[in-house]
Formats: structure tokens, sequence, C-alpha cells
């Protein structure tokens, strides 16, 4: 006698094949920095002129650099991100897109994770440039040619600058 009756629907749902994705936590976008553009880009985003540099609060940011801000949720860590462009709106002031890392401890590892492990997702979103909190330095870490060779292990230095601005990230989830 078979298992499962004739016609039976035997696909597991989605929510217990554990391919449910992972929960993005939000940025705040309350505005907490004087903001004054540096330099003009050649690109239009949308109709709105687009800038490479920004100063917020002294601090210089460029397309490219990675920041943090921070976590709607009080308790919360703050948010890593790159910022991918910046533009001025007309309706909403100095503005830019982020395209946001998810931290070790957000995926299935948990609390055992290293607080400095980012993972790549596909999670982006536009932001006030006011609300950025500070830079952060993120570090590409590739896995050697020969890692197969090694046996697959982890090829991390032995131990990483304690310094609660520095994240690293070996792959997208």
């Amino acid at each position: 006698m078979s298992r499962f009756l004739k016609n039976e629907d035997t696909s597991i749902p989605e929510h217990e094949a554990g391919t449910k994705p992972i929960k993005r936590k939000k940025c705040s976008k309350h505005i907490i920095h004087g903001v004054k553009w540096i330099k003009k880009s050649v690109v239009t985003y949308n109709g709105c002129q687009g800038f490479s540099s920004v100063c917020v609060d002294e601090v210089v940011i460029q397309q490219g650099d990675h920041i943090m801000l921070e976590a709607e949720g009080l308790d919360e860590p703050l948010r890593v991100a790159t910022v991918v462009y910046m533009y001025h709106s007309p309706t909403e002031g100095p503005m830019f897109h982020a395209h946001l890392f998810c931290r070790g401890t957000e995926t299935i590892l948990g609390e055992i994770a290293d607080p400095r492990e980012l993972f790549v997702v596909d999670d982006c979103d536009d932001y006030p440039v006011g609300c950025i909190i500070k830079k952060a330095v993120v570090e590409f870490k590739k896995n050697p040619e020969n890692w197969t060779d090694l046996g697959g292990e982890n090829c991390l230095p032995v131990e990483l600058e304690d310094n609660e601005n520095i994240y690293f990230f070996f792959k997208n989830i």
C-alpha cells in the first residue's frame, strides 16, 4: 500500500521547506546630521540632479563608500550599507540609494555568527543623506584559489582588529 493517497499533494509548504526569506530589518530615515553637497555628478536619477560626494557633519561621503545607518528598533545594532548613488530630490532634499548588508547574526546562525560578518543580499532603499551615522570599513575576503585543496576551511586571518566599524563578507545569501 502506498504511503500517500493518489492525487494527494506531497509538496512541502514553503514555510516548512526552509526557503522562507530572511526578514529584512529596516533603517530609520530620521535626519540627524547637516548635509552639504560637494560635487555634482554628470548623471541624473529620475530627473533629479546626481552628486558624487557630500559632506555630512564634516565627514566626506562618496559613491561606493560603506556607511552605517540607525536601525528602526532602538535595541538593534547599526545597519551597514553601501552608497550606490546620491541625488537631490525637490520634495525630500538630499537623498542616497543604499544597498544594505545582512549581518551574520540575522541569519540562521544567529548569535553564534561573527558579529562583524556581513552577507550581500538583494535589499536596497532610498534614505535621506542626513541619516548617515558614520563611515564603516567593509572588506571582501576572497577564498584562495586552492581553497578546496586546503580542506575548505575558513581562511580568515587569525585575528581581525577589534573595531566596531570594521566588517567583512565572503559571499551572497
